[in-house]
C-alpha cells in the first residue's frame, strides 16, 4: 500500500500563523470590544440619523401610502440600524426594526403601500432610540406585543421564521407540489 501525500501551498497566512509572537486571544477581544466602545456614540448618531431619514420617508406623504421606492429604502435604512444595534448591544432597537423590516417586507410582498403600520413602528423606534429617555418597567414587553400584533393583523411572518418554514417544506422550498 503506497501512501499518497499532500502538499499545501504556503501561503502568506499561513507563514503568519505559524510565526511565533501576536496577542494573546483574551488580550485581543478585550483590545477589540474597546476598539467597539469607542464607536457608540458615533454608531448611536447613525441609528439617529436612520430614524429620521425613515420617519421623513413615512410621515412625509399626505397620503396614508408609500411609494415602493419609500418601502425598499425603509428597508435598507432598516438593514443599517440592524446592523448597528447588534453591534453595539442595543437589544429593543434590533427588536423594533426587525418587526418593522418584517412588516415592511410583508407589505412590498402583498403589494400594499399603506403607511399606518410602518408609522406604528417608527414611533415605536422612536421610544427605544439611543437618545431616547429610558422605558419604565414592562413598557418594552408591552411594545413589542403591540408590534406583534400589528404583523399578525395583516398576517406577516418574520423573514427568519418564513425560512425556516421553508426549509422544513423541502417541497415547497424546491417549488414542487
Amino acid at each position: 500500500m503506497t501512501m499518497k501525500r499532500t502538499y499545501f501551498p504556503k501561503t502568506r497566512l499561513s507563514k503568519l500563523i505559524e510565526r511565533p509572537g501576536g496577542m494573546p486571544r483574551d488580550e485581543a477581544l478585550a483590545s477589540a470590544q474597546d476598539g467597539i466602545e469607542e464607536m457608540r456614540d458615533e454608531s448611536a448618531d447613525e441609528i439617529e440619523r436612520g430614524i429620521a431619514a425613515i420617519e421623513g420617508f413615512v410621515f412625509a406623504s399626505a397620503k396614508n401610502e408609500l411609494p415602493s421606492e419609500a418601502m425598499t429604502a425603509i428597508l435598507w435604512q432598516g438593514d443599517r440600524i440592524v446592523t448597528l444595534a447588534g453591534t453595539f448591544g442595543y437589544g429593543m432597537i434590533d427588536a423594533v426594526v426587525r418587526s418593522l423590516c418584517d412588516v415592511t417586507g410583508g407589505l412590498i410582498r402583498s403589494g400594499s403601500r399603506d403607511a399606518a403600520p410602518i408609522a406604528v413602528h417608527v414611533r415605536a423606534l422612536r421610544l427605544v432610540a439611543p437618545n431616547s429617555k429610558p422605558l419604565a418597567g414592562d413598557d418594552a414587553e408591552r411594545i413589542l406585543a403591540e408590534l406583534a400584533r400589528v404583523a399578525a393583523h395583516y398576517e406577516f411572518t418574520s423573514f427568519a421564521q418564513s425560512a425556516a418554514q421553508l426549509a422544513d417544506q423541502p417541497s415547497a422550498a424546491a417549488g414542487l407540489p
